[in-house]
């Protein structure tokens, strides 16, 4: 059995309004070990959750087992989705996808409806507060070596990068080799 602990983490912010509440979840290895070199899982996207929620815990639980990693394992949501706050979601471009689906149309004209779609969810993201230069590689890079230091900052990590996730962990490895004794781009 496996002990799952969750919190949330704080992200630095440069000025008011620019930080933002992550949900982490910590999966140990087993109730009286802790791991000398725990995984960190970054989710791909970018804009994609890791689907921390109780719904899906179950699925990750049975995927640790399935894997096999005898480690800790750290997941957390990335800036802006999933169960973060502020979340800066546009269900209106899911719905469009949904709708698109049933019509007949060429990829030229479900990428131009996608774009109006998405460039109308920016502007109302925007005018509830939204400020789009905190999103970058580097500042979810600079995210998850906080969450490295905060968990524990005196191992060395194991990464697991899927998608854009990818892209996170070759920036973390770039600023902090010295951190990290293996690496996974699942791309």
């Amino acid at each position: 059995l496996r002990p799952v602990h969750c919190g949330r983490f704080t992200t630095a912010g440069q000025d008011q309004g620019s930080s933002f509440q992550l949900p982490v979840v910590y999966v140990r290895a087993g109730r009286w070990k802790v791991s000398d070199h725990p995984v960190l899982y970054i989710s791909g996207g970018p804009g994609g959750a890791t689907m921390l929620d109780a719904d899906f815990m179950p699925g990750w639980l049975s995927w640790l087992d399935q894997v096999g990693w005898d480690t800790d394992v750290v997941f957390y949501d990335q800036r802006g989705v999933g169960l973060g706050e502020p979340r800066w979601d546009c269900p209106e471009l899911l719905e469009a996808r949904r709708t698109l689906l049933s019509q007949h149309l060429d990829a030229a004209q479900v990428g131009s409806r996608l774009r109006r779609v998405g460039e109308d969810c920016k502007r109302r993201l925007e005018a509830l507060g939204a400020d789009f230069r905190v999103f970058s590689t580097l500042t979810n890079a600079s995210d998850a070596a906080d969450l490295m230091r905060l968990v524990n900052p005196s191992v060395r990590w194991d990464l697991y990068g899927i998608s854009y996730g990818t892209r996170v962990a070759l920036e973390l490895v770039r600023r902090l080799p010295e951190r990290f004794r293996a690496v996974v781009l699942d791309s």
